[in-house]
């Protein structure tokens, strides 16, 4: 019941960009997508985007470790497939405005997208430049939680992959609160 094939991390994450888009309903504010390159090597592409948008408020999308295998420890388990998307609320790189937070999970809440929390004690995603980076961003991040990231085959659960999309396109068609707010 899982979706397998190598290159998940990004495959998956343009997959869910894509389709947000197309579930994209009425918004308000404008809607920027950027697919960047070398997020692994220094976040290069990130830097040169949110640099040429500069956005007031930007969500990367990403994989994150699900670690729920056979034989994890409790203690391992940053996220578990099939238990909704994640939102980021720290990695090592961005520490994501609690308001972000919240918004997130009560859209999730609000409209019925299973939704879990993702604490990354190391890595870090794009969000970081967002944050950072032009004028600097409120920035967070929804994650797919993927096992065997970074093998020669990842796996994620395609109920994750449809909750990402519906609480990115959720989270685009009411962002202007949040800009405003």
């Amino acid at each position: 019941d899982l979706v397998t094939c190598k290159s998940l991390d990004n495959r998956a994450g343009l997959y869910v960009m894509i389709e947000a888009f197309r579930a994209l309903g009425d918004h308000e504010c404008e809607v920027v997508a950027v697919a960047s390159v070398q997020e692994e090597v220094g976040l290069r592409g990130a830097r040169v985007a949110t640099q040429r948008v500069r956005p007031r408020i930007g969500l990367a999308i990403d994989i994150t470790l699900a670690n729920d295998g056979p034989g994890a420890k409790p203690h391992e388990r940053i996220t578990r497939l099939g238990e909704g998307a994640a939102v980021k609320v720290y990695d090592t790189s961005a520490i994501v405005p609690a308001a972000l937070v919240d918004h997130l999970v009560e859209l999730g809440r609000d409209r019925g997208i299973p939704t879990q929390l993702e604490v990354m004690a190391r890595g870090g995603t794009d969000t970081r430049e967002l944050g950072l980076s032009g004028d600097g961003a409120a920035a967070g991040c929804v994650s797919i939680p993927t096992r065997y990231v970074h093998q020669v085959v990842e796996a994620c659960h395609p109920d994750d992959l449809d909750a990402c999309v519906a609480l990115v396109a959720a989270f685009c068609e009411t962002a202007q609160a949040l800009v405003e707010g």
